[in-house]
């Protein structure tokens, strides 16, 4: 009698749960797929999270040459740097200590475009290259 009494108990109980439970309707997946369908996200567009973390920094080539970009500390020391930028792309975030850096641009046509900076932590920087290989937006 206590064993159909304990499976008794334990039905309902699931049962209750089951109850409680609620799904969402279908149409409100469908709204919010149709939201965020058209928005494009990679690695390039999103920043990366913080706080506490190295500063960032990146190359937007709009021009027509390849750009190498390069990281630097105020004494020389080389921290990152990302090769072979062509027309249209976007380096990867560049992950790099913080305090007084130089960020150095150099293609096969131009010359050695280079800027100081000082970065904290969480900063993130983005450089930009026009179409005339000139660097325009930081």
């Amino acid at each position: 009698m206590n064993a159909n009494l304990t499976k008794n108990i334990l039905a309902l109980v699931a049962m209750s749960i089951l109850f409680n439970c609620t799904l969402e309707p279908e149409e409100d997946s469908i709204n919010t797929f149709s939201v965020t369908e058209d928005l494009e996200l990679s690695e390039n567009t999103i920043p990366p999270p913080c706080p506490g973390f190295d500063p960032t920094a990146r190359l937007i080539n709009n021009g027509s040459s390849i750009f190498s970009f390069e990281i630097y500390t105020s004494e020389g020391e080389f921290l990152a740097g990302e090769y072979g930028i062509g027309p249209g792309e976007t380096s990867e975030w560049l992950p790099f200590e913080e305090g007084e850096v130089l960020f150095s641009l150099e293609s096969e046509f131009e010359t050695d475009i280079k800027l100081s900076q000082d970065m904290e932590s969480c900063d993130t920087f983005s450089m930009e290259i026009d179409q005339d290989n000139q660097l325009v937006g930081m």
